[in-house]
């Protein structure tokens, strides 16, 4: 389990790296809007949606409610790729909210599956762990990024990126689902 949520909050925080970093200049190059204030609404709008998710799915079984964070990951990312592929704000800021939801819900549900089979005297460790994955994920991805755009183009690194989010949140989710079935399986037996 600790892989998955781990890739997931990874994942996760990707996309949120992505906004903070990118969107300013997918604003500017790539959709034509050269406002400040529209990049920081944009901006906020990802991390708005982050906390009012986590805030909202905090009663939802970890497992179940880590399987849909990823879900709407993957459809958030799809909609920031069509944003950048049809250079549309509206688009962008769809793509904001609901890809901060699906990681909102995925990163702190994750943290709370793998919080729940761990040992408590191993918590702290692997709960670190778990955040310094998810950090990687901050950083790391956004400077391949940046390297992409340099060679192909801001566009089509930004699209790339967020295809290879979405590709990486789908394994994460038929991840959870895999897991899901075969502890079905196991309590049907018992």
């Amino acid at each position: 389990m600790f892989i998955t949520a781990a890739t997931a909050g990874f994942a996760g925080f990707a996309v949120l790296g992505h906004f903070s970093a990118a969107s300013p200049s997918f604003l500017s190059s790539v959709i034509g809007i050269h406002n400040n204030a529209v990049a920081g609404a944009v901006v906020f709008s990802i991390f708005a949606s982050s906390a009012l998710a986590q805030r909202a799915s905090a009663r939802v079984e970890a497992n179940r409610a880590l399987a849909v964070g990823c879900a709407v990951l993957v459809v958030g990312t799809l909609i920031v790729a069509a944003s950048l592929q049809f250079s549309s704000l509206a688009l962008l800021l769809l793509g904001a909210f609901v890809a901060g939801a699906g990681q909102g819900i995925s990163f702190s549900r994750g943290l709370a599956a793998v919080a729940d089979q761990t040992p408590a005297d191993r918590r702290a460790e692997v709960s670190s762990t778990y955040f310094f994955v998810a950090y990687i994920g901050l950083s790391l991805p956004i400077i391949g990024e940046g390297l992409a755009a340099e060679a192909w183009g801001l566009r089509t690194a930004g699209i790339v990126f967020a295809l290879a989010a979405a590709a990486l949140a789908t394994v994460c989710l038929a991840a959870v689902m895999a897991r899901e079935r075969r502890l079905s399986r196991r309590s049907i037996r018992v």
